[in-house]
C-alpha cells in the first residue's frame, strides 16, 4: 500500500510537470523541444535540463502505471480495459513437469 501510494504520487508529479511545462504557443514550442547548443551556458543547461526532463518524463510515466498495476489490482484491471487486453493473454503459466 505504500509503494502503490508513493507510486500514485510519483505520477501525479510526473503527469502535473508536463501540464505546467507545456509550451502555450507556437513560438515557445519551437524553442522548448530543442536544445539550442550555440547559445550561453547558462541558457545551454537550462535547455538540457528541460528537454532531457521532458522526454524521459514519458520513461517515468510508463514505470508509473506498470508499478501502479502491479500495486494496486483495480488499476490492473483498468488498464486491461483501457487497452482491451484480457489478463489471461498476458498471464502465462510455467508448463508442470
Amino acid at each position: 500500500l505504500i509503494t502503490g501510494s508513493a507510486t500514485f504520487l510519483f505520477l501525479f508529479l510526473l503527469v502535473s510537470g508536463i501540464w505546467l511545462w507545456w509550451p502555450r504557443n507556437k513560438a515557445a514550442r519551437k524553442q522548448r523541444f530543442r536544445i539550442k547548443w550555440t547559445a550561453s551556458p547558462k541558457r545551454l543547461g537550462y535547455d538540457l535540463h528541460s528537454t532531457i526532463g521532458f522526454y524521459s518524463c514519458w520513461l517515468g510515466i510508463l514505470f508509473a502505471i506498470t508499478g501502479l498495476s502491479f500495486s494496486f489490482p483495480w488499476f490492473a484491471k483498468s488498464i486491461y480495459a483501457v487497452t482491451g487486453v484480457s489478463h489471461s493473454t498476458i498471464v502465462q503459466t510455467a508448463p508442470v513437469s
